[in-house]
Protein backbone atom coordinates (compact mmCIF):
# COMPACT_ATOMS: atom_id res chain seq x y z
CA UNK A 1 0.00 0.00 0.00
CA UNK A 2 1.46 3.35 -1.00
CA UNK A 3 1.57 6.08 1.65
CA UNK A 4 -0.86 8.99 1.56
CA UNK A 5 1.34 11.84 0.30
CA UNK A 6 -1.47 14.36 -0.03
CA UNK A 7 -1.55 17.43 2.22
CA UNK A 8 -3.86 15.48 4.53
CA UNK A 9 -1.35 12.67 5.00
CA UNK A 10 2.41 12.39 5.31
CA UNK A 11 3.17 15.72 3.64
CA UNK A 12 0.84 17.77 5.84
CA UNK A 13 2.64 21.00 6.69
CA UNK A 14 5.67 20.24 4.54
CA UNK A 15 7.79 23.09 3.19
CA UNK A 16 10.50 23.13 0.53
CA UNK A 17 13.29 21.78 2.74
CA UNK A 18 11.12 18.76 3.65
CA UNK A 19 10.75 17.88 -0.03
CA UNK A 20 14.50 18.27 -0.59
CA UNK A 21 15.26 16.10 2.44
CA UNK A 22 12.96 13.25 1.36
CA UNK A 23 13.76 13.30 -2.35
CA UNK A 24 17.49 13.96 -2.35
CA UNK A 25 18.45 12.24 0.89
CA UNK A 26 15.66 9.76 1.66
CA UNK A 27 15.09 11.23 5.13
CA UNK A 28 11.81 11.99 6.85
CA UNK A 29 11.24 15.21 8.80
CA UNK A 30 12.43 13.51 12.00
CA UNK A 31 15.68 12.43 10.32
CA UNK A 32 14.85 8.73 10.09
CA UNK A 33 15.40 6.87 6.83
CA UNK A 34 12.49 6.46 4.44
CA UNK A 35 12.13 3.33 2.34
CA UNK A 36 12.70 4.86 -1.05
CA UNK A 37 15.46 4.90 -3.66
CA UNK A 38 16.74 8.42 -2.87
CA UNK A 39 19.88 7.84 -4.96
CA UNK A 40 17.65 7.91 -8.04
CA UNK A 41 16.53 11.45 -7.16
CA UNK A 42 19.75 13.06 -5.87
CA UNK A 43 20.39 14.85 -9.16
CA UNK A 44 16.99 16.59 -9.31
CA UNK A 45 17.26 20.34 -9.67
CA UNK A 46 15.58 22.69 -7.22
CA UNK A 47 13.03 23.47 -9.93
CA UNK A 48 12.22 19.79 -10.44
CA UNK A 49 11.71 19.26 -6.71
CA UNK A 50 9.51 22.34 -6.60
CA UNK A 51 7.50 20.99 -9.53
CA UNK A 52 6.99 17.63 -7.80
CA UNK A 53 5.86 19.35 -4.59
CA UNK A 54 3.47 21.58 -6.53
CA UNK A 55 2.04 18.62 -8.45
CA UNK A 56 1.43 16.55 -5.32
CA UNK A 57 0.06 19.66 -3.58
CA UNK A 58 -2.47 20.13 -6.38
CA UNK A 59 -4.40 17.05 -5.24
CA UNK A 60 -7.14 17.36 -2.62
CA UNK A 61 -6.02 16.52 0.91
CA UNK A 62 -7.05 13.00 1.92
CA UNK A 63 -7.48 12.64 5.66
CA UNK A 64 -8.20 9.00 6.38
CA UNK A 65 -6.13 6.09 7.66
CA UNK A 66 -3.97 4.23 5.17
CA UNK A 67 -4.34 0.45 5.35
CA UNK A 68 -1.35 -1.42 6.68
CA UNK A 69 0.83 -2.98 4.02
CA UNK A 70 2.28 -6.45 4.26
CA UNK A 71 5.64 -7.59 2.97
CA UNK A 72 5.33 -10.65 0.78
CA UNK A 73 7.89 -13.44 0.42
CA UNK A 74 9.72 -11.88 -2.56
CA UNK A 75 10.22 -8.57 -0.75
CA UNK A 76 11.42 -10.40 2.37
CA UNK A 77 13.88 -12.39 0.27
CA UNK A 78 15.22 -9.22 -1.39
CA UNK A 79 15.72 -7.57 1.99
CA UNK A 80 17.35 -10.69 3.47
CA UNK A 81 19.81 -10.96 0.58
CA UNK A 82 20.65 -7.24 0.60
CA UNK A 83 19.15 -6.61 -2.83
CA UNK A 84 16.65 -4.03 -1.63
Amino acid sequence: VAPNVTAGGLTKGWVGRDWVRILRHGLRQDGTAATMPAMDYQQLSDQEISDIAAYIGSFPAVDRPTPEGAAGPIFKMLVATGQF
